[in-house]
């Protein structure tokens, strides 16, 4: 009877530990990760046009591919 108590006592102390040391590096990929989320930056590129004889700028994310301004710009 004993035997099986230690037998039961090793084996789940043995899992705890297997779990715990998953959850170690569970932890250490996801920061990884956010510190590359981080370091990436964003392309960004103006483009021109002219409109009615003015002329325009809008910028562009180049990495989102989507526009940051809503409008044209018009430059002085």
């Amino acid at each position: 009877m004993k035997k099986i108590r230690l037998l039961c006592f090793i084996l789940f102390f043995g899992m705890q530990i297997i779990v715990s040391n998953n959850s170690k590096n569970l932890v250490y990929a996801n920061m990884v990760e956010s510190e590359n989320q981080i370091l990436a930056k964003d392309t960004i590129i103006k483009r021109y046009r002219n409109h009615n004889g003015k002329m325009q700028y809008r910028r562009w994310n180049d990495t989102k591919k989507r526009w940051i301004d809503p409008k044209w710009i018009d430059m002085s």
